[in-house]
């Protein structure tokens, strides 16, 4: 497109992706784009937050801002986006071979990077050597790491603290309840004798 970093307005933000992976936006710019085609154009200006990703699938992503400004109501199914206009309806026509292509493009640069030869120095190492430490007093010993650099007076209370309190830690995958359905169910209040809306 032409542009400089020093192009960009600082934005201090961070993105969250589609599996929680986060990146930080390097600044913020605002374009024109223009929606549909002859006759039904749509011009607006959009703030855009400019990123440096591994997988460049995307040119734009629209976000709800955007797109709530437009009043733009969307079909994934269609891959179509109408919105209104002053005279008439405006809409924008997805391409399924280049939805592919990108989708395509993104898994094989992901292969290609997990295939990789692992980075070390990304990997977080512990300040001080750990060592493993038995606990005792139930049926099966467990093991408990723990820093070299304790003193003998820190080891045997922590170790006194962790024997004590045993029953709290799940050791096992097994153990794990999960949460409680109180917590985690929802009830829907209803009007007796209406019908259900799809």
């Amino acid at each position: 497109m032409g542009m400089r970093r020093e192009d960009l307005v600082p934005k201090e933000t961070t993105l969250m992706g589609f599996e929680s992976s986060t990146i930080r936006a390097l600044g913020e710019v605002i374009l024109p784009i223009s929606l549909g085609k002859e006759p039904q154009i749509k011009m607006v200006m959009v703030h855009f937050l400019i990123v440096d990703t591994l997988y460049p699938s995307y040119n734009i992503i629209l976000g709800r801002p955007t797109l709530n400004a437009i009043r733009v109501v969307s079909s994934t199914s269609y891959l179509k986006m109408k919105f209104p206009m002053k005279y008439g309806i405006g809409e924008v026509r997805g391409n399924q071979r280049s939805a592919r292509e990108c989708r395509c493009h993104t898994l094989r640069k992901m292969r290609k990077d997990e295939d990789g030869p692992l980075n070390q120095e990304g990997r977080m190492n512990p300040i001080n050597e750990i060592k493993s430490i038995p606990l005792g007093g139930s049926k099966r010993e467990k093991l408990v790491q723990m820093g070299t650099n304790l003193s003998h007076e820190e080891e045997d209370d922590l170790k006194c603290l962790l024997q004590n309190w045993e029953e709290v830690f799940e050791w096992e995958e097994g153990q794990i309840e999960g949460v409680s359905e109180y917590l985690i169910r929802h009830e829907l209040h209803v009007k007796e004798g209406e019908k259900p809306v799809r």
